[in-house]
């Protein structure tokens, strides 16, 4: 917890991250939309109304890390996911690792239990594509540094 970090495009792969999304928008079934958002509050990638990306990647980054709060005060472990249910559907957050958060928006009849299932595998997918991409930055800034 309370890691400063900033987005950089220029380390993610945000095409890969949007493939990922695009993907499982259309393969689930209830799914309003998806994002991908830094701890930062800022988005990565995303599938939804690009109105509402902005506030949606900051209000997700504040609610992540307010439920990582509360379950380390309660003695809980580390937060995996924060389900919210409203009339007009749910709205899940997934840590993806320790600086992303993937928000779920489904619509009220969604199969929650399949949406999470299938949203556990592609955070995991996610949490692939940023790794990678930070671990390649370090090592070519490693390089630019010995030289």
């Amino acid at each position: 917890m309370g890691q400063q970090f900033v987005v950089d495009p220029e380390i993610i792969d945000t095409e890969a991250v949007n493939d990922v999304l695009a993907q499982a928008h259309k393969k689930l079934k209830g799914i309003k939309g998806l994002m991908l958002a830094g701890t930062d509050g800022r988005a990565v990638g995303h599938r939804m109304d690009p109105d509402t990306v902005n506030p949606t990647a900051a209000v997700s980054a504040s609610s992540l890390q307010l439920a990582r709060r509360l379950a380390d005060l309660l003695g809980e472990g580390d937060l995996n996911e924060l389900t919210m249910r409203s009339e007009d559907g749910y709205v899940v957050l997934y840590a993806v690792g320790p600086l992303f958060v993937l928000t779920v928006l489904t619509l009220p009849t969604a199969n929650i239990a399949m949406i999470n299932h299938a949203c556990r595998d592609i955070r995991q997918e996610l949490m692939g594509l940023v790794e990678v991409s930070y671990m390649t930055r370090q090592r070519v800034t490693a390089a630019r540094t010995e030289s």
